[in-house]
Order: C-alpha cells, then structure tokens, then sequence
C-alpha cells in the first residue's frame, strides 16, 4: 500500500476514518468532529485540532513526530498512541462523554495532559517525561513508567486499582 501525502481534512461536519490510514502526515480542522475507526500511520505529525471520537481500538503511530489533540477526545474504546520521539498532547477533556477504554502513550518526548482525564487505565512507557495538568480518573491501573511533572493541583484516582510511577515524581 502506498502512503498518501499530507493528508488535510477540512469538514465542519463529522470526518470519518473507518479503516486504516497511512500517509506522510494529518490535520483535521477546527469546527467539526473526527471519529477514528482504525490505526493511523504517519511519517510526520498528527494534528487533531476538532473533537476526536475513537470508535474502534485504534493505534495512532508517527515516525519520531508530534500527535496533538487540541480539542476532546472521547469513545470507550483503547487507543493507543506510538510518538517515538514526538511529544504527544492532550489538551482538551478525555473521556469527558466517554471515558476511554486501555490508553496507552509511547513517547520518549513529551506525554502532556492539560485537562482531566477518564479512562479504564493510563499507561506511559519510560525515556520521556509526563506532564500532568488536570485530574485522571481510571477505574483499573494508572502506570506511569516515565517522570513525570505535576503542572496544576491533580488528583489521580482510580476504582481499588494501583497507581505506580517507575520513575521521578
């Protein structure tokens, strides 16, 4: 299969991707919604600037750059996301509709939450840091195997289940 290019989705509507997607890089737009029902492979970044609904497990896999989701991301489905050295953002509300099932963050970047988080468990791998900005909320494991940096007073909390950091607090 041959990748597409840069990939730029433009829709004040709902802008589906219901199977895989490969391509050199993706950026949806403000004003609408993204649902994702499938991985995504980039060589570049991934830029989701609407509200994302994962509606399928899905993983989201970039070439050492950036995924940024500057609005909500909701579904109850796992997701994870695969950076290598790209940072990767959260900034708006997740799980705020619908918490998210297994969200797993592989970064050797930067893994930032800049708002509250809901989800079945949270996981970081090791050799990045994580900023946390806002309250996580799970209802099984929070592991956090990368240091991790407390921007705003935070609660994590989860359902009788363990928070673990493997690394500086």
């Amino acid at each position: 299969t041959q990748a597409l290019g840069d990939l730029t989705v433009n829709s004040t509507g709902i802008s589906k991707f219901g199977n895989t997607v490969t391509a050199k890089s993706l950026t949806t737009n403000t004003g609408g919604t993204t649902e994702i029902g499938g991985d995504i492979t980039t060589t570049s970044t991934q830029t989701y600037n609407d509200g994302v609904t994962v509606k399928n497990p899905s993983k989201l896999t970039t070439t050492n750059s950036e995924v940024a989701f500057k609005s909500t991301v909701d579904g109850n489905n796992n997701l994870t996301v695969d950076s290598g050295k790209g940072n990767v953002s959260f900034e708006g509300i997740v799980g705020g509709i619908a918490a998210l099932g297994d969200l797993t963050v592989n970064s050797t970047g930067i893994t930032k939450f800049g708002n509250t988080v809901t989800a079945k468990s949270l996981t970081t791998n090791t050799g990045g840091t994580t900023e946390i900005g806002g309250d996580i909320t799970t209802t099984s494991t929070q592991t956090y195997g990368d240091g991790v940096t407390v921007k705003n007073t935070a609660k994590l909390k989860t359902t009788d289940s363990e928070v673990a950091f493997k690394s500086t607090v």
